[in-house]
């Protein structure tokens, strides 16, 4: 039953655009609020707003964005895309797909929670930079920073000094220009060879994904050096044979953030089997929860983005 969820919403993302424009013609557009309203049958949804699956009545819910609401942790209210199509949803087909796990918001540490406290363990560069010229002392810019870690990761096999470096990276990498000049530097093959070595300690295998995921994240630049060395066949390999959860949810991660925002990737993703392979994690989870739900987002982010593609070209063959 997965594998038809995951299959029945890739057929509707991959709809082309001549028939969302047919199809929108003739439609009332739905009208939103500030609260939830129920969305009837063949209304066009206006692109930019929260829209949402009601499993207990079976029926999809859209309103206006709002920038301080909380995400809902209701296993009865799934997010789901906006696009109209011709095709009903099927409420039994959904609550087969979603029986057997359990969604709620603790099931799986955010990303954004990690990095707060990443960036919490770090003062700011202009506080240190005062601290040492107080007592006279040299400090580096984050170039010679980066060049000194990549250098001190090429030569030092001891873990303990390697979790220390890529700690750091991590840290670094979050900043756009940083992670630009790491992945000119070629560091971003530093990074993936330690994820890809099945001899390396999982906790560095881990700590390596992070670092990349940082150097990936809102980053096109970094993300399209990825994609022309061919790290999105590096890590759909790692994920069809890898057999340690932890490592699978962390390369799971980095996939998702080296696919999002980024077209020629996920491009990439589907003409290498990343969908099938996202079927067959689902598969075989052995009802691990976090893997699944980690699966599933990664493929329901890659939908809106796709829905939110087609209705922008909508809007702009209207102006």
């Amino acid at each position: 039953m997965k594998k038809l969820f995951i299959i029945y919403f890739l057929i509707l993302s991959l709809s082309t655009v001549a028939q969302q424009s047919e199809n929108s013609e003739d439609t009332e557009e739905f009208i939103p609020t500030n609260e939830w309203k129920t969305v009837k049958e063949g209304q066009k949804i206006p692109p930019g707003l929260h829209v949402r699956l009601n499993l207990e009545t079976g029926l999809r819910e859209a309103k206006l964005l709002d920038n301080n609401e909380q995400q809902s942790s209701s296993n009865s209210i799934i997010p789901v895309s906006s696009e109209t199509t011709t095709e009903e949803i099927s409420r039994h087909n959904l609550e087969q797909a979603f029986a057997n796990l359990d969604l709620s918001k603790d099931d799986v540490e955010t990303d954004k929670t990690h990095e707060e406290e990443i960036r919490k363990r770090f003062r700011s560069y202009e506080e240190l930079k005062k601290d040492f010229e107080s007592i006279n002392m040299k400090i580096q810019t984050d170039q010679e920073i980066l060049i000194d870690l990549i250098d001190q990761l090429n030569k030092t096999d001891n873990n303990d000094n390697r979790k220390t470096i890529l700690t750091d990276l991590e840290y670094y990498l979050h900043q756009y220009d940083n992670a630009i000049l790491f992945s000119d530097l070629n560091g971003l093959d530093l990074l993936i060879d330690l994820v890809n070595s099945t001899n390396t300690a999982a906790e560095i295998r881990n700590l390596a994904n992070l670092a990349l995921g940082a150097a990936f994240q809102g980053n096109p630049k970094v993300q399209l050096k990825a994609l022309q060395r061919g790290f999105i066949q590096h890590l759909l390999r790692l994920l069809n044979t890898e057999s340690d959860d932890n490592i699978i949810l962390r390369l799971l991660f980095t996939l998702s953030t080296l696919l999002r925002s980024f077209p020629p990737a996920q491009k990439n993703f589907l003409e290498h089997g990343g969908a099938e392979l996202m079927v067959k994690i689902l598969d075989q989870t052995n009802q691990n929860n976090k893997i699944a739900v980690r699966a599933l987002t990664l493929m329901d982010d890659l939908i809106i983005e796709k829905d939110q593609a087609l209705d922008n070209k909508q809007e702009a063959y209207k102006k």
